[in-house]
């Protein structure tokens, strides 16, 4: 019998015996860098910004456009980020939570509405956050807003202040509202290109560009009449927010080139005479009141972004599917209803 036909067996052990020493060697450590990287994703997702000290102001400093939902996955934001690239809007739902949260929290002292790089959103949302605005200053904490140049939809919300501060250099644009299409009428004549528009009924303005190159009287009544209305609203919630006579913004308007020549055209200081802000001050001097309602730290204001402090809110609980509710429903509804108490139990008090 020769050696290698007696090793053969136990080199077929030891084999086997490093090939399962391996394997554990390889789990261990992939096991390892698996629970390292959930608790870094566990940390960066579900860590809170400390909580806000005594006297710290709220800086709902609005980015980009207000939207519903930020679009985008998480994975293109974590990119982004990587890149230090800023995502340019702000949601919704976090401007609201952080104002209902702010009104009730006492390390809040004040809040500070900066609309700079705000880029606008639909009435109904500004509508929302007036509202939010003005339950947080019914809780009596100061709501101040800066803005180097007030956009329309910035100042409709930014006149919900107790104070509305714009920079010497900055302006309020109020354009009102509208829109423009095109006609493609000629070029399509051009084109040799004939459309036939079958429509019934007076105001029924889509198949227009096609057959036309301005817009009918029919359309141009429709057009009128919703946006007088949406401008109606605006101003006289402006007029409202900012204690104006009623027909003040159409005043002002009417009488914009006069009015603007009398300030040497400057229009910040239009808006301080026509008492659409109240104060016309840099942003260095606008920090000296940030300070005198709130306090410092380490010669900083003591803040809390709107990010960080929509993050320390409690989250809203989970919506059940609408066949849970239904199942609920007929569970209650044939449920037995509990027995009577007996004279010798007394019902419990």
């Amino acid at each position: 019998m020769s050696f290698s036909s007696i090793a053969s067996p136990f080199v077929a052990v030891f084999k086997g015996i490093w090939w399962f020493l391996d394997l554990c060697r390889r789990a261990f450590f992939n096991l390892i860098i698996l629970l390292v990287l959930i608790a870094i994703a566990v940390a960066l997702f579900t860590s809170k910004p400390d909580k806000p000290k005594d006297k710290t102001t709220l800086v709902l400093n609005l980015q980009g456009k207000l939207v519903e939902e930020v679009a985008g996955s998480p994975r293109e934001h974590l990119l982004a980020g990587a890149q230090g690239e800023m995502v340019h809007q702000t949601r919704l739902r976090d401007v609201l939570t952080a104002l209902k949260e702010a009104c009730k929290d006492p390390n809040i002292s004040q809040a500070v509405l900066d609309v700079s790089e705000f880029e606008g959103a639909g009435m109904a949302q500004l509508r929302e956050v007036g509202t939010a605005l003005t339950q947080f200053k019914a809780c009596n904490k100061p709501l101040l807003s800066y803005g180097e140049h007030f956009s329309q939809a910035g100042y409709y919300l930014a006149s919900h202040a107790n104070e509305v501060n714009l920079h010497p250099m900055g302006m309020v644009e109020l354009s009102g509202f509208g829109r423009q299409r095109n006609y493609y009428k000629d070029a399509l004549d051009r084109l040799g290109i004939t459309v036939h528009l079958l429509r019934v009924g007076t105001f029924k303005s889509f198949g227009e560009p096609y057959i036309a190159n301005a817009p009918s009287k029919a359309a141009l009544e429709a057009d009128a009449y919703l946006y007088d209305a949406l401008w109606a609203d605006y101003m006289s919630s402006v007029e409202a927010q900012r204690k104006l006579p009623a027909g003040s913004i159409t005043q002002l308007i009417n009488t914009l080139p006069e009015a603007l020549k009398a300030t040497g055209g400057d229009g910040a200081k239009l808006a301080l005479n026509a008492k659409l802000v109240d104060a016309v001050i840099t942003r260095d001097l606008f920090r000296e009141k940030i300070i005198k309602g709130g306090a410092l730290d380490d010669k900083t204001i003591r803040q809390v972004s709107l990010a960080d402090y929509a993050r320390q809110a409690p989250s809203p609980p989970p919506s059940a599917p609408p066949w849970v509710w239904w199942w609920l429903k007929a569970r209650s509804s044939t449920a037995s209803p509990a027995p009577a108490p007996s004279a010798a139990t007394p019902p419990p008090a």
